[in-house]
């Protein structure tokens, strides 16, 4: 297996996970924060959906844009959570599996660090395990201890 096709499949694997953890959100807790600086399970999605598209154009380039072309906060319901993660998953999935491998050992600096290519295909996949596990987090706060994981 190649390490496009391990990264793809790791990214890809990490937008269902985030699916089911959304799915086992009440209804009326998606938008449930503890506390009103606090962020709630729709924001974690809506956050990695666009995160998920920004990385798509990142590996597209090869280079770190200027400024990233992003639809921020455009998600309100679920249904459009479930798509526009999907579609972002799916259009990133699509970018990781086309970087050459002559393309992996290129630099590649982001303002906070910079590594190759390489490295960096797995990086909104493991964005996503983070927030996931933010998502199960906010569900033990507001009392829903009944996860099947």
């Amino acid at each position: 297996m190649t390490m496009q096709e391990s990264a793809a499949l790791f990214t890809e694997k990490s937008g269902q996970e985030m699916l089911l953890t959304l799915a086992r959100t009440l209804e009326d807790r998606l938008e449930w924060k503890p506390e009103p600086t606090s962020r709630s399970a729709l924001d974690l999605v809506r956050e990695c959906s666009v995160h998920c598209d920004e990385w798509a154009q990142l590996l597209g380039l090869f280079t770190w844009p200027e400024q990233f072309k992003t639809r921020v906060g455009s998600i309100t319901t679920r249904e459009e959570a479930v798509a526009e993660m999907s579609a972002a998953v799916g259009r990133l999935v699509d970018a990781i599996r086309a970087v050459p491998d002559e393309q992996l050992e290129t630099i590649l600096k982001a303002p906070w660090d910079e590594a190759p290519i390489g490295f960096w295909l797995t990086y909104a996949g493991g964005h996503n395990q983070y927030h996931i596990g933010q998502m199960n987090y906010i569900q033990t706060l507001y009392g829903d201890l009944d996860m099947d994981f």
